[in-house]
């Protein structure tokens, strides 16, 4: 009899679980560059840790990028503003900058008023390799469909 009870209380908590992961919202985000199967060319912002500190939200991502088969990885956080900044981004211009209070790295979207958009993200070597804000550093460019880069800032800012 225990140990029916132990394995109904076992498949509660499981029940439980499931429940909770379907109502979840996604924690992993990519961007992907419309010829990702040659170029392997993607930014991938995986929700680690949200933390409130001083009345401000920090939403702390796992992130990485990837060109062929070099993978850089780094730690980067998005605080409330930015997510806010997000949901009410627009790219009506032809070249938008999205920057965010931490300076590791911003989007360059410019529109050729073509099918793609050409996404520059740039990443900031001085902040990674000396924490001081230096504005150079190495850009992984990605060509996207415009659905796709909505889809990907929508997923991004809905983690809000």
């Amino acid at each position: 009899i225990l140990e029916l009870s132990i394995v109904m209380v076992i498949m509660q908590h499981e029940k439980m679980n499931d429940e909770r992961n379907l109502t979840m919202k996604p924690t992993k985000v990519i961007l992907k560059d419309a010829s990702y199967l040659h170029s392997k060319t993607s930014i991938t912002f995986i929700l680690k840790d949200v933390v409130i500190e001083e009345d401000n939200k920090i939403y702390y991502f796992d992130t990485s990028a990837t060109f062929e088969d070099q993978e850089v990885k780094f730690e980067f956080a998005l605080f409330d503003s930015d997510m806010d900044n997000l949901k009410h981004m627009d790219c009506d211009n032809p070249v938008t900058e999205i920057y965010f209070i931490e300076p590791d790295l911003h989007f360059t979207i410019i529109d050729f008023n073509q099918e793609l958009l050409c996404i520059y993200i740039d990443f900031d070597s001085g902040l990674r390799h000396s924490n001081m804000a230096t504005e150079s550093g190495i850009s992984l460019r990605i060509n996207v469909a415009k659905s796709d880069f909505t889809k990907f800032i929508n997923e991004l800012a809905s983690l809000h």
